[in-house]
C-alpha cells in the first residue's frame, strides 16, 4: 500500500478488507485516520500497527 502511493483513507479501507472482508465504518476510519496523525511522517509504521490491530480483534479471531 506504501508503494502504491495510497492515501491514508484507501490503505485503511484496503486493510480492513483484505484483514476482516468488509470496509471500515465512519466512525472507524475516522478514529484511525486521526490516530495516524499522531504517528507524524512514520507512515509504515502507523500502517502495519493498524493491520495488527485488525489481526488482533475480536473480529478477526471468531470471524475469520
Amino acid at each position: 500500500l506504501i508503494e502504491e502511493e495510497a492515501d491514508n483513507a484507501t490503505a485503511v479501507t484496503s486493510l480492513f478488507l483484505r484483514a476482516l472482508s468488509r470496509p471500515p465504518t465512519d466512525t472507524q476510519l475516522q478514529t484511525i485516520l486521526e490516530t495516524m496523525k499522531e504517528y507524524g511522517n512514520d507512515r509504515r509504521q502507523a500502517l502495519e500497527d493498524v493491520a495488527w490491530s485488525l489481526l488482533t480483534s475480536t473480529e478477526f479471531t471468531f470471524n475469520h
